[in-house]
């Protein structure tokens, strides 16, 4: 037998090669893929005879060029039941549209047909399949794009990130190096006063670890009874974000009571205070120096004070023994005491009370004439005084001249 154009695992196929079997009908089978491809291969001359689906074949034999024969292969008949003598219209109904379905190429009855009763259409894939992969395929490709430029950003970020954490890294270990290594005693507090760490200079200070200050209140270790009042002065102006600078005593571990330099520092960011910095220096050497340097200063007032005294009983013993010795002079000697202790309070003693001129006790051929208040310089006590130097002191002025 000749050939016979069919679809590859078609239900009329399979009812024509039993049939022919049945008859002991050999023929040469050329199989397709679809229904149009079986009236394809009709036009082409590729096979003489073919074999489709009664209604696929009445929809659609008018657009080939091929001929119908009244060959009928395994029949199928549908039916659709009622009740008896109820929904006759729309049984009606059903079979008017069922009628115009047939008529229709791509109808919901052919394509249910070809799909569950006739086989041939099976692997058919809807129309809007192609479209809608065609479309996954480009979102897919879109996603592949936008996932390669995020996976790059990404990247980027992330060297970023690394970069930003290595540099972090390195400014808090040199923060902490200097924390640690500071040669001031420091603490570390939190916006509520309490401590949050301190350096090892802080405990080479005062002896508190970190775990006995950590939580607590400065004023609680360190202060002692007699500056409760002062320290209080001082949180309540560290609280208010100002920072302080003061000299004062606090008291270590042991009791022990140290002169220290301290200073606060407050600590903002952008949400407001968030702690603040109690640095301590021990001046306990610089006291001890203060104090010394004033124990000195008194012990030198009351050494001039004692020269003073002397150097005032030895003028007014001088004054006695010469008005002893010359009457005459009494009563200038007195003055001659109050300005010879004049040297140690002032330097300026220029009030001429006698201008005279002479020659006793004078150099042959020269004359002397001494300014001083109340003194002749013909008494007695001013020849002593010449004869001491007195009048050589910077509070003394003279002149010498040609007699």
């Amino acid at each position: 037998m000749a050939g016979v154009a069919m679809v590859r695992g078609d239900t009329y196929a399979r009812s024509f090669r039993d049939l022919a079997g049945r008859f002991g009908i050999g023929f040469e089978a050329l199989e397709v893929d679809d229904y149009p491809d079986v009236f394809r291969a009709l036009e082409s001359g590729k096979a003489p005879v073919g074999l489709v689906s009664r209604s696929y074949g009445q929809a659609n034999q008018g657009r080939f060029h091929v001929t119908r024969t009244p060959i009928v292969i395994s029949p199928v008949e549908l039916r659709f039941a009622a009740p008896l003598g109820r929904s006759a219209v729309l049984l009606q109904v059903l079979d008017f549209h069922l009628g115009q379905m047939k008529t229709l190429e791509d109808s919901e009855w052919l394509r249910s047909m070809s799909k569950w009763i006739e086989g041939g259409a099976a692997d058919r894939l809807p129309g809007w399949v192609v479209p809608a992969a065609w479309g996954a395929g480009l979102l897919l490709l879109v996603f592949l794009f936008a996932a390669f430029l995020f996976r790059k950003k990404a990247v980027r970020l992330a060297r970023q990130l690394l970069k930003s954490r290595e540099a972090l890294r390195v400014q808090k270990d040199t923060l902490e190096n200097l924390f640690q290594n500071s040669p001031e005693a420091i603490a570390f507090l939190d916006a509520e006063g309490m401590v949050v760490r301190v350096n090892r200079p802080f405990f080479e200070l005062f002896g508190f670890t970190g775990e006995e200050c950590r939580g607590r209140h400065l004023d609680d270790l360190l202060v002692p009874a007699d500056r409760k009042e002062e320290a209080s002065r001082i949180t309540d102006r560290a609280r208010r974000g100002l920072p302080t600078s003061f000299e004062t005593v606090r008291t270590a571990k042991d009791g022990k009571r140290i002169d220290v330099q301290a200073q606060g520092v407050p600590v903002f960011s952008e949400g407001g205070k968030i702690g603040e910095y109690f640095l301590y220096r021990d001046i306990r050497d610089r006291k001890a120096a203060e104090r010394a340097l004033l124990a000195n200063r008194e012990d030198l007032k009351r050494s001039l004070q004692r020269m003073d005294r002397a150097w005032k009983q030895t003028v007014e013993v001088l004054s006695s023994t010469a008005e002893a010795r010359d009457p005459y002079t009494a009563g200038h000697q007195r003055k001659v005491a109050q300005l010879a202790g004049a040297p140690s309070s002032t330097r300026t003693l220029w009030t001429p009370a006698f201008s005279c001129s002479g020659k006793s006790g004078s150099p042959s051929g020269s004359s002397r004439r001494s300014e001083v208040p109340g003194l002749c310089p013909c008494s007695p006590v001013h020849r002593l005084c010449e004869k001491w130097n007195l009048f050589d002191s910077p509070g003394f002025s003279y002149e010498t001249g040609r007699a």
